[in-house]
């Protein structure tokens, strides 16, 4: 025989709070060797950083407008390029890198509680444990793009569960258009979630 029980509201509201205080003070733990350097010790992040530089600099610098020309064209690995340049217009390129790994950090914990929320809908502590796998040998190699838009693509796939009660052709719109905004972000987070999004609507289809 099963017995319900009922939850205090107030109590429930309490555990929430106590779960979003936890997740704010580990994100912050988290993020806080990046306060602790100058240049964070990624191995491929200088490159990036220097071309970044390049970007915002090459019309200023004869040198430079001599031996490089900006091509922008549509590559699937533009996730630093598209956002670093974008802060540098009112950030020195330095501070909007460390602002990039910092939203970086916060993606990949955040998509996680997000994902976590839309599949079993309540606020729990486990989604946390991301945190442990923040610094990772990914963002050792400094392989930031791939990380930036695995972040997004954890919030994209937890927006497409959640809007299962949209019609489907504004669903598919929308969703398309964030699919080609990951697609231009990395080439491996975009694959996530089109396999993602396939076998979570197959697997409906199956229950149904």
């Amino acid at each position: 025989m099963f017995r319900h029980f009922n939850v205090d509201p107030a109590e429930s509201h309490s555990a929430k709070r106590l779960c979003v205080t936890l997740y704010v003070i580990l994100a912050a733990i988290t993020l806080s060797p990046l306060l602790w350097v100058r240049d964070p010790p990624l191995v491929d992040y200088p490159n990036h950083l220097a071309r970044i530089w390049i970007l915002m600099h090459s019309k200023e610098i004869p040198e430079l407008a001599a031996n490089y020309i900006v091509h922008w064209r549509i590559l699937p690995d533009l996730a630093i390029d598209l956002v670093v340049s974008l802060l540098s217009w009112i950030l020195p390129v330095e501070q909007a890198g460390r602002v990039f790994i910092a939203s970086t950090m916060l993606l990949l914990i955040g998509g996680t509680v997000s994902l976590h929320r839309v599949l079993h809908g309540r606020i729990e502590i486990w989604p946390i444990w991301p945190v442990s796998f923040v610094y990772n040998a990914t963002l050792f190699w400094g392989f930031v793009n791939c990380l930036f838009a695995t972040g997004v693509y954890l919030f994209a796939f937890s927006g497409w569960i959640a809007t299962r009660h949209w019609r489907t052709a504004p669903r598919l719109r929308v969703f398309s258009i964030i699919a080609s905004l990951l697609l231009l972000l990395h080439l491996f987070p975009f694959g996530l979630d089109c396999l993602s999004v396939a076998t979570h609507e197959l697997a409906r289809r199956i229950d149904h």
